[in-house]
């Protein structure tokens, strides 16, 4: 294994990650939002 080739996998993981905590936080906003207009 050479290190650039961990570095790459490690950045890759790094932005699914972030991707990841945005959609949820994304589907967390939308569900509140949701749930205010409902309780309106």
């Amino acid at each position: 294994m050479n290190p650039n080739f961990n570095g790459t996998v490690g950045i890759i993981n790094g932005i699914e990650t972030s991707l990841a905590k945005e959609v949820s936080a994304a589907k967390s906003a939308a569900w509140i939002t949701w749930a205010e207009a409902k309780a309106a």
